[in-house]
């Protein structure tokens, strides 16, 4: 047998009649407690939009409290019926009989009540610290008339004395109601059990890759969360914690990870499309408040300011969170080899607020700051982002373990050792972003990165599988496939801090490992011979470029270095005189630079606008760039000369990623949505291609793919059968799991 009960206000099977005149022991009603618009809550004690099936919030409380003052100084309730329908109906259709107040009841009491009972919740009292002060001061002003009276008192009839006391402790038992009604929520909610749930993604869509992709509103009620649909956008959606369904929202297209929801739960801000945007969950158009190129994270304060990270590289800004001009709150510090500041997170005042310093060390500092001024203070070191959670505590990662520690948010330190949480899914794709999301009231929510385990496959144009290359499953991200495909450079997962890159032979079907940390190696490119492979690593802060032979002998070699943060090698041009370079800068984005293989390796630059240009790849006879640009809005893929840019032509419209040639460079292929297409490179001193035609199509499934220089396969990285699907997991009253380490 299970018993439920709800605050100890409902009774057990069939002890309840909802025919009893008092009703006050009516029956919870919880009946599809997971669908929009349900009434939840005992019936003598709703509000009005409570009765109906709305939004409630503190004031729905409040107008509670108002019912029990009420039957504490009339000896009934404020409303009555002879049915649970009746009661309802007169709670939405009667104002409350005050005139059934005792007559010396003190005005600031009827007021009180008045405000508590206000149908309209607009003009409902707001907080219940104003009526504690006004029965207090009812209280002070009936002892302070009391007292001017007590020369007389002895000389009035017993029954005006039993009155003035009767008066008074009718105010005071009004205020230890009040005490009552919050010591029994404490102490049940101290009594609470956890409770942790799973939600998954809905139908013909995925969860982000991190953390960041998802977080719980501060009331607690709602999760917005960014999803990928089948054609492989990114957009943001509202997921009700009493709902089972998610709904998009309009004008959030191309979303990025990093979301920050504003104070009262009613709006969030985002990156998309190079820009910081907000948005309301109600609906409407997204508002664009500032720049923010390659965003990392956002914090909203109460004070009407958001501090963001504007860039994978560089210090915060702060911009009023009705759009603006961006304003500098912290600076690197280049003692310590910082090269950004990432993911804030608000302390309850509003004005100092967390962040993660990134640099050369592979663990991340987890700094405090103000938007008032440039100070700063270290106050932990985490694997990940850390974030402030009421009642007074830090969460972040450790060891792979989410854990929480006491957190002095005026003196700014911790207090005492950390507690932990339980397991969390290893690494960010995100650096420095938190590993989890709080909200006031007692709710942690936290995603899985979605980095399953996955083998390679190999596929036809068409998408038809070929079979399994035999490679053992593993945290694999990406495969590049070698100039002859025989082998494969692929980018695994080694821990929260670090990936390396193991190398594939496609025909011994053995794997070795290529590099050895620390930190992160990835982005592998294979020379035009296949000999060597340049790739990118942050082991000494910025992403620099080194270079190994890929028969694994010899050391690794330094090819390019730069203050510049964010960098990464896009293709080795066919004669091996080049390497293309994205990079990003703070003022235009990412851009497309060479840089000579031959001599002292200056890079110079080829695309830099206002627009993001990434993805270069030069074709085999040299004459020609192609690479991904958002210049007409959507990403699309751009053919100009080279080396110097001109003769533009758009291959796609409508979206389209990085295309390339094949080896001979006739033909030229490109994916758009979920196909690929192949066309003829035409002769001509102008770029022309002949008619597309459908080359292949991508599995959705798949978590890379690459085609091979013959154009007659690809290579694909697909889950493994046993891999588990995404999800975001819940915890209810997350305090009470707390455990020590």
């Amino acid at each position: 047998n299970v018993k439920v009960l709800d605050f100890g206000l409902a009774k057990g099977g069939g002890s309840g009649n909802p025919s009893d005149p008092a009703l006050s022991a009516s029956p919870t009603m919880t009946y599809a407690a997971t669908t929009a618009g349900v009434i939840l809550g005992t019936a003598a004690y709703m509000s009005p939009e409570q009765a109906r099936g709305k939004a409630v919030d503190k004031r729905t409380d409040i107008w509670s409290f108002g019912c029990l003052v009420y039957e504490c100084l009339t000896g009934r309730q404020v409303f009555e019926g002879e049915t649970v329908s009746d009661l309802i109906a007169r709670i939405l259709e009667r104002e409350p009989d005050l005139s059934a107040l005792p007559p010396q009841t003190p005005g600031r009491v009827r007021d009180l009540l008045r405000r508590c009972l206000e149908k309209d919740a607009r003009r409902r009292m707001r907080d219940m610290g104003d009526a504690r002060i006004e029965l207090e001061e009812a209280i002070a002003v009936r002892q302070s008339a009391s007292s001017r009276r007590v020369a007389g008192a002895a000389a009035a009839s017993p029954v005006v004395r039993m009155r003035h006391l009767a008066i008074g402790a009718l105010a005071g038992i009004a205020v230890a109601t009040l005490g009552l009604l919050i010591l029994h929520v404490i102490r049940h909610q101290a009594a609470m059990p956890v409770t942790r749930f799973a939600i998954t993604a809905p139908k013909d869509f995925k969860f982000g890759p991190d953390a960041s992709f998802s977080s719980i509103s501060p009331d607690g009620r709602q999760l917005a969360i960014i999803v990928r649909d089948t054609t492989g956008k990114f957009l943001m959606g509202i997921r009700p914690l009493e709902s089972l369904s998610l709904r998009l929202l309009p004008g959030t297209e191309n979303a990025q990870g990093g979301l920050c929801w504003s104070p009262d739960s009613r709006a969030i801000a985002f990156f998309a499309d190079g820009k910081l945007k907000k948005v309301s969950i109600d609906g409407g158009a997204a508002e664009v408040l500032c720049n923010a190129n390659n965003g990392r994270g956002a914090a909203w304060s109460p004070k009407g300011v958001i501090v963001f990270a504007p860039a994978g590289g560089g210090p915060l800004f702060k911009v009023p969170d009705s759009g603006g001009d961006p304003e500098q709150v912290t600076t690197l510090d280049s003692t310590k080899k910082e090269t950004g500041h990432r993911f804030p997170s608000f302390l309850p005042d509003g004005r100092h607020f967390l962040f993660a310093a990134l640099s050369s060390q592979p663990k991340r500092e987890i700094c405090v700051a103000s938007i008032d001024s440039h100070e700063r203070k270290t106050v932990m070191t985490s694997e990940a982002g850390a974030i402030y959670a009421e009642p007074g505590y830090l969460v972040c990662t450790r060891n792979n373990i989410l854990v929480a520690q006491r957190f002095d948010a005026r003196g700014l330190r911790l207090i005492g050792q950390p507690q932990t949480l339980g397991e969390v899914p290893s690494g960010s794709q995100f650096l420095g972003a938190a590993h989890a999301t709080v909200s006031s009231n007692g709710i942690l929510s936290f995603a899985p990165l979605g980095f399953a385990n996955t083998r390679l496959d190999w596929t036809d144009p068409m998408g038809k599988d070929l079979g399994p290359t035999g490679i053992p499953p593993d945290q694999y991200v990406t495969a590049e496939l070698s100039p002859d495909g025989r082998r494969a450079a692929m980018m695994r997962f080694v821990s929260g801090t670090e990936t390396d890159i193991w190398l594939a032979d496609l025909e011994r079907r053995a794997v070795t490992r290529f590099t050895y940390g620390p930190a992160v190696s990835e982005e592998p490119r294979w020379s035009p011979d296949g000999s060597r492979i340049i790739f990118r690593s942050n082991r000494n802060g910025p992403y620099d470029f080194f270079i190994k032979p890929s028969n694994g002998s010899g050391q690794e070699e330094l090819f390019y270095h730069s203050n510049v943060m964010f960098k990464e090698p896009d293709s080795w041009s066919d004669d091996g005189a080049y390497i293309v370079m994205s990079q990003l800068d703070p003022e235009t984005g990412w851009d497309l630079w060479v840089i000579p293989t031959q001599g002292d390796h200056t890079a110079r630059p080829y695309l830099r606008t206002r627009f993001t240009e990434r993805s270069g790849t030069i074709s085999p006879d040299g004459h020609w760039m192609c690479y991904t640009s958002d210049e007409s809005g959507p990403v699309e893929l751009y053919v100009q000369s080279f080396p110097t840019p001109g003769n533009k032509v758009q291959i796609t419209n409508g979206g389209g990623g990085s295309g390339g040639w094949s080896r001979d460079g006739k033909k030229f292929y490109y994916p758009m949505k979920d196909q690929y297409m192949v066309a003829d490179v035409l002769p001509g001193p102008e770029f022309r291609l002949g008619p597309p035609r459908l080359f292949g199509k991508q599995d959705d499934k798949a978590v890379y793919g690459t085609a091979d220089r013959s154009l007659t396969k690809f290579a694909a990285l697909m889950p493994v059968e046993d891999a588990q699907p995404g999800s975001i997991t819940v915890i209810l009253n997350w305090t009470a799991a707390l455990k020590k380490l």
